[in-house]
Parts: structure tokens; C-alpha cells; sequence
């Protein structure tokens, strides 16, 4: 086939399969796009270790020369791009696609493992739920730290880019969430500030496929090009869109919330609650109209007690799932419930693995619905949602606002992340967290986020231990480590402190208060 050829005798840039319709006959014809340049393009031994050691944070200076191969000593920091280039070559073969694209933001891997297609093309999370501004005021970030942190939408990754971080290492297992993380980076790159807020701050963009073809296809890897270029439209432009936040796993959570709030008349009172300017305002209407919804007994039976929805919906899964359970069979004065004997590697889920179905079986409406409740009415009484909160205004609106929107979505931030070099020190792994910093110089790292990650690994198994053990190797002295959990009393805190780690921590979610917005 000319595509076959074409990818094997030169190097591809960027290619694309798909099916056109046939003069509105309803036929599909299939049709393939190449672009592409010699295979020698970037595949010199000095390039190639310059990215190379920008994946695995060691002086490419000294990084190997593919042609004589490696020495026993650096096997260890050899990242899994460089090691799929000296296959290509060593087969007189073009590089990776990731190898040539214009940016080197997207560190190659092998889409067609099973850990990367069980998502069928999929993301879970349209947004980030982690407070940037807490993280940022905790952790303060400068121009000479090395970050590594989950991808998931992004929005946290270009806060530390806001930040001016040397390098920013952004992990994720799903490719699709690193494809919108490179959408929202090449609409930086490419896009004045209105695009960039019709695209993320209203989620809609009537111009998507055009702006996808000629302005950002420049600055996106093969992969993430195809994904917007089939997926896109359908997310942002056309008329029966609803918008980016109502996509995704994430986007079925926000559809739900807004079915509910329409068969129960309430519509009209979202939209006041996230326009009211004082909190007594907000206070009002919440005790008066939208609280009754997290009471229907409808809201905790078809969905909060729904495992699947949990994890489809809300990205929870069944280990996290029980630390919530545990928490409230405490507080109802129970015992908690025995630990497990599980194995190595049974019931692990990796961040954004997909659960079993039997792990999705346990009824847990009421552990959650407590959850809900004690975490969002705090949140109504202490801050406002119009200004200052646009984590639950997205969710009640399905957009931001003007005045109520992420870190990078501001004018001031655009100004920043639209310029050259902005984001020369992001580097965007798809792959499980423990294999990143497996190929990591040590002692080069100074923060790593994990955010809620290690609420997935089950008690008895020996995830957590091997995880912290490779983080304490990977992070420089004084090194931090920030997460988050769904418990009070996260179990693996513990094993941190017998691994070498100082623990604090910074919050707690009680009664009455909320740790973040």
C-alpha cells in the first residue's frame, strides 16, 4: 500500500485515516493524509539525546551515541522514545512520528498496547478538580524546580507552566487525556485569547475544524491530531453540542446534574445561585431550593449508589469507593471492615485503569451521599461561586464565566503561555506513573502531585510501597510530595513515613469546612 510505503521510507509528521462523505450520498469513502519529510530529518545523535535526556532529566551531554549503543551504567536512565529510536534504526527504519513533529512536548509510546486501548479513544476528566491556587500558595513552585504531575485535563500542568517550572513532567495512562492536555498547549501556542476562551472557557467553537486544520495541526503530534480531528467537531462545534464539559466521562456527570435540576423545576435557580454576588445570597438559595436535590431519594439510588456511574461519571473506583465507606461506617460507629490478604497486583488499578464489573457490584449510596453533602454545602457557605469558585459553577453551568474561571484561562495568563518557549520545559508521558520515574535520573526531581492516585491501590498489596520507594529515589533532598484523598485517614500515609518522608497534613475535610475551593 502507498501508506505503508510512505511510512517506511520516509519520516511521518503527521497522518490521518479517515472516511469522507461521497457526495452527500451517505457512502463513506475512506481516505488517507500524509505529511511527512526525510527519515534522516531530526535523527541526528545529538538530537535525539537532547530529547531523550529531557524525558529522563539527565545531562544530554553525556547521553549515548545510538550507533555504538549503551554501556551497562546508563541502561537505567534510558527513556522508552530513545530506546524505540535505536530500534527504528538499527532497522534502517524512519523514527516514531513523535520523533519529528515540531514540538517536542509528547514523548513517544506505543498506542496499540492494551493499557492504552482499553479506553477506546475516551477521556474521563473535561476538567481538573485540584485547586491550583492551594497547590501553588503549598508548594511554591519556582523557575528551578522539576515538577512531575498527573495530566488528567491539563489545567493543572499549565499552572506550573504559569509558574515558569524548569521542567514540567505531566503523567497520564490515558492517551485521550493527553490529547486534550496538547489541544489546550498548541491553542496557546497558535490562538489569540478569544479562541482560546471559546474553545475552554465556553467549551464551543463553531470554526473548530477549520482552526484544527489551520492553525493548530502545526503544533500537535499525529496522535492527538487525528483524535480532534475525528472527535473534535462533534465536542465543540456542532449545533447539537452541548460543549468540551459535557464530553467525556466527566460531561456525563454534569448531563445528570442538569436532567435533574429540569424535572424537578429547579433550572432557573442554578443559574441564580451561580450569579449571586454575596454569600447570604447564595446561602438562600441553596437551603431553599438546589439542597433538596442531593436529598432526592431518586439522586442517591440511581446515581450515588451506582458504581458504574461513580466510575464512568466521576472517575471513582472500587478501592476508592471503599475508603469512603470505611469513613462513614466509622463515623455510624462501626468497625471497619477487615484488610484484605490481596496479593501483588490484585485488585491494583493504575491511575485511570478500568475496573471489573464484579469490583462495581458493592451498594455504597449512602457512604457517598454523605460524602457529597458534607464536601459541596461548605463550599456554599464560604465561597462564592460567581467570583471566586468556577470548580462548582462548571459543574452546575457546563461553562465558566468571565469572572469565574481557571488560573490559565485569564487574559494576563494567555499573555504568558502564548509566548515563545513557553513551553519548552513540558514533557507529556503516557504511561503509569511508576514506569516515568523508573527511567528518571535519581535525586532530579524536587515536586511531584500525585493528586487522588493512591486511594486506587488496594491495602494489602504492594503498590503504595513500591511507588513511594521509587518517588523517594527520583525526588532530590527536600523534595515534596502533594496528594489528596477521599479519606480522613489515608492508610498509605503511614508507609510515606517509613520511607524516609516527613508527613503533614495541610488539610482536612470535616463538618462545616472545605479544604479547597
Amino acid at each position: 500500500m502507498i501508506e505503508d510505503y510512505l511510512e517506511y521510507r520516509f519520516g511521518t509528521v503527521l497522518s490521518i485515516n479517515a472516511r469522507n462523505n461521497f457526495f452527500n450520498t451517505g457512502i463513506k469513502l475512506p481516505y488517507y493524509i500524509w505529511v511527512g519529510c526525510s527519515k534522516d530529518h531530526g535523527a541526528s545523535t545529538q538530537k535525539l539525546a537532547e530529547i531523550d535526556a529531557a524525558a529522563t532529566e539527565s545531562p544530554y551531554l553525556s547521553a549515548l551515541d545510538l550507533q555504538t549503543g549503551a554501556t551497562q551504567t546508563d541502561v537505567e536512565v534510558r527513556s522508552k522514545a530513545y530506546e524505540s529510536a535505536i530500534v527504528n534504526l538499527q532497522s534502517s527504519l524512519p523514527l516514531p512520528a513523535t520523533w519529528y513533529q515540531n514540538h517536542h512536548w509528547r514523548i513517544h509510546y506505543d498506542s496499540s498496547l492494551p493499557k492504552h486501548t482499553r479506553f477506546n479513544d475516551s477521556y474521563i476528566y473535561a476538567f481538573t478538580w485540584e485547586d491550583d491556587v492551594a497547590d501553588m500558595r503549598l508548594l511554591k513552585p519556582t523557575s528551578n524546580d522539576v515538577v512531575l504531575a498527573i495530566g488528567s485535563a491539563g489545567d493543572n500542568i499549565l499552572a506550573f507552566c504559569l509558574e515558569n517550572c524548569r521542567r514540567v513532567h505531566a503523567v497520564d495512562l490515558n492517551p485521550s487525556q493527553n490529547h486534550l492536555l496538547e489541544l489546550k498547549v498548541a491553542a496557546f501556542t497558535a490562538l489569540g485569547y478569544q479562541d482560546v476562551w471559546k474553545l475552554f472557557g465556553e467549551g464551543k467553537h463553531a470554526d473548530f475544524h477549520n482552526l484544527l486544520i489551520q492553525k493548530l495541526s502545526p503544533h500537535l503530534s499525529s496522535e492527538a491530531f487525528q483524535f480532534w480531528l475525528h472527535n473534535g467537531p462533534s465536542v465543540f462545534s456542532k449545533p447539537s453540542s452541548k460543549g468540551l464539559y459535557y464530553s467525556g466521562g466527566s460531561g456525563n456527570a454534569l448531563a445528570i446534574a442538569g436532567w435533574l435540576f429540569r424535572i424537578l423545576g429547579m433550572s432557573a435557580d442554578v443559574k441564580k445561585l451561580c450569579a449571586a454576588q454575596t454569600l447570604n445570597e447564595q446561602r438562600e438559595i441553596w437551603q431553599r431550593s438546589i439542597k433538596t436535590v442531593l436529598h432526592s431519594k431518586i439522586l442517591t439510588w440511581a446515581i450515588l449508589g451506582n458504581e458504574k456511574w461513580l466510575w464512568k461519571a466521576l472517575g471513582v473506583p472500587p478501592a476508592q469507593r471503599n475508603v469512603i465507606e470505611v469513613d462513614f461506617k466509622k463515623q455510624q460507629d462501626y468497625a471497619p471492615p477487615a484488610k484484605k490478604d490481596t496479593a501483588a497486583g490484585e485488585d491494583y488499578m493504575a491511575f485511570h485503569e478500568e475496573p471489573s464489573d464484579d469490583a462495581l457490584k458493592s451498594p455504597s449510596g449512602n457512604a457517598i451521599y454523605e460524602y457529597v453533602l458534607s464536601t459541596f454545602e461548605p463550599v456554599i457557605n464560604t465561597t462564592l461561586l460567581s467570583t471566586s469558585n468556577h470548580y462548582y459553577l462548571l459543574t452546575l453551568l457546563g461553562h465558566y464565566t468571565p469572572s469565574s474561571h481557571p488560573t490559565y484561562l485569564s487574559p494576563k495568563s494567555h499573555l504568558r503561555l502564548s509566548k515563545p518557549n513557553a513551553f519548552s520545559g513540558l514533557r507529556i508521558h503516557t504511561d503509569e506513573i511508576s514506569e516515568v520515574i523508573a527511567r528518571m535520573r535519581p535525586g532530579t526531581l524536587t515536586i511531584v502531585v500525585v493528586m487522588d492516585s493512591m486511594d486506587w491501590f488496594p491495602p494489602g498489596g504492594s503498590q503504595a510501597l513500591k511507588q513511594i520507594k521509587a518517588l523517594n529515589r527520583a525526588l532530590k533532598v527536600k523534595g515534596r510530595v502533594l496528594l489528596r484523598s477521599a479519606g480522613l485517614e489515608p492508610w498509605y500515609v503511614a508507609v510515606f513515613g517509613e520511607c524516609g518522608f516527613r508527613c503533614r497534613r495541610v488539610a482536612v475535610r470535616v463538618p462545616g469546612s472545605c479544604i479547597d475551593r
